[in-house]
């Protein structure tokens, strides 16, 4: 009867040994993958962001016949201020600011949306242009070389 014990014993930890290698995988491969879970999330913060854009947009066109403020062919970051520029790294070129303040907040959005990542008290890190009906809006920064876009037709 001492040997059963004694080999009952073993077994219990053993199957302790093996949930805690288990668990400490578990863990590991959480921690791992942590990193891609938040910038995953940032991206789909930022394409939410530029849906909201373009519904502000297309609502503002509504309201005005059609007509929109001073949307450029060239794109332009959306901006509080005309008076800036931006380096966009997903256009690989600098910027010239469109201030969309004055034409969207209040009646449109309760304020224009920053990239989570944007520490800028005047730009947002969000590109906009225009060709004929077509409004193109994009984010300037992205994780995993993610194209964000959104666009809209009038």
């Amino acid at each position: 009867m001492h040997s059963d014990k004694k080999i009952s014993s073993k077994t219990i930890r053993v199957i302790i040994a093996g949930y805690a290698v288990i668990a400490l995988t578990l863990i590991l491969l959480s921690a791992a993958n942590y990193p891609v879970q938040w910038r995953k999330e940032a991206n789909n913060e930022r394409q939410r962001y530029l849906q909201v854009y373009a519904q502000a947009i297309h609502y503002s066109a509504l309201d005005h016949n059609g007509s929109l403020f001073a949307l450029r062919s060239e794109p332009a970051v959306i901006a509080n201020t005309d008076s800036c520029t931006f380096y966009c790294p997903a256009l690989n070129r600098t910027l010239a600011c469109l201030n969309l303040q004055k034409d969207l907040v209040p009646n449109y959005m309760s304020q224009l949306l920053r990239d989570p990542f944007l520490d800028s008290t005047t730009t947002t890190g969000f590109y906009v242009s225009r060709t004929g009906s077509h409004i193109a809006l994009g984010s300037c920064a992205a994780f995993f070389d993610q194209s964000l876009t959104e666009s809209l037709d009038l």
